[in-house]
């Protein structure tokens, strides 16, 4: 095959990717124009040619899954962190903790506290949660 395929090759696999957009198709475009750089380099035979771009192809698309699935791993978000994220956060009782419940609204939600009686106005700060009750210890 000459140069001027494997750059069509290389041009069709790219504009695939734009309608894919997994990155996978533009391993495979990368794939093919290095081997329409070897054809240009010197590279006639065509076997030789079809099996650099499956050599190139595998080791860029594995290339390719092992850094997206690395930065997957290690790449933590906030999102979804359920109400772990009330955690050490502060409030002021609006309501008096009695008999070691009382209730508090808190963002656009009303949730059961859990912890020692205090009085209104004290400053208590969330310890653990357990199921959608909020336990709080005095600070």
């Amino acid at each position: 095959m000459t140069a001027t395929g494997w750059w069509i090759i290389a041009l069709v696999l790219a504009l695939s990717e734009l309608l894919s957009g997994s990155l996978f198709l533009l391993m495979l475009a990368i794939a093919g124009g290095l081997t329409a750089l070897a054809t240009h380099a010197g590279l006639t035979d065509w076997q030789y040619q079809a099996a650099l771009f499956s050599v190139l192809s595998v080791l860029l698309c594995f290339g390719w899954a092992k850094r997206r699935a690395s930065k997957a791993a290690v790449a933590p978000n906030g999102l979804n962190s359920g109400s772990k994220r009330w955690l050490g956060r502060e409030l002021v009782l609006t309501e008096a903790i009695v008999q070691g419940r009382a209730r508090i609204a808190m963002d656009d939600t009303s949730w059961t506290l859990s912890g020692p009686d205090l009085p209104i106005g004290a400053r208590v700060r969330v310890s653990a949660v357990q199921g959608n009750t909020l336990v709080v210890e005095a600070q």
